[in-house]
């Protein structure tokens, strides 16, 4: 291959390692994908908590929006996607567009906007930020809201269920379901 094709490559690479550096700092929550088969695994225990045509959903901190692109099988009344990194946002509203999705992603902090309509939350965050943003919720969200958790524990908050995010590994992460 062309030593400019590599260098251009290796430019590439920088930066997008640079960007995932400056959002970590931006966002204090790094950028991780979570896998299909999560996404799927959750949507299979989605439907024990009757997600139907009248729910609201958000997902706070939504990356690539995979969990708001899944959840559109339940045909929610308004799904919702908060996310800081303009690239993430840029892409999931691109998607959202292409496949005539009726999820909206905003550039958004979510600890500054109003989610007390909220039936179900998803998040996938750092604990620290979980912890924050359980204190918003539990003020802010009607009593029965569902909050769902990818690896992390409100420990502050009363366990609903907890399962594996693949339950044929056993060092599995957990989905923790919890409920305002």
């Amino acid at each position: 291959m062309d030593l400019k094709i590599h260098l251009i490559i290796l430019a590439i690479g920088f930066l997008i390692i640079l960007y995932n550096v400056i959002m970590v700092f931006y966002t204090n929550v790094p950028s991780v994908i979570t896998k299909k088969y999560k996404i799927k695994n959750i949507i299979k225990y989605l439907e024990e908590f009757d997600v139907n045509s009248n729910s609201i959903i958000y997902e706070l901190g939504s990356g690539w929006g995979d969990f708001s692109f899944a959840v559109e099988k339940f045909n929610p009344k308004k799904i919702t996607g908060y996310e800081l990194s303009p690239l993430h946002v840029t892409y999931s509203k691109l998607k959202a567009k292409l496949i005539k999705s009726k999820a909206c992603f905003f550039r958004k902090d979510f600890f500054h906007e109003n989610i007390s309509d909220a039936d179900i939350i998803y998040l996938f965050l750092v604990p620290k930020i979980v912890n924050k943003l359980w204190l918003k919720i539990k003020k802010e969200c009607k009593p029965g809201t569902i909050v769902i958790s990818l690896s992390d524990e409100i420990k502050s908050a009363i366990l609903l269920k907890k399962i594996k995010t693949d339950p044929k590994k056993d060092n599995s992460s957990y989905f923790y379901f919890y409920q305002v």
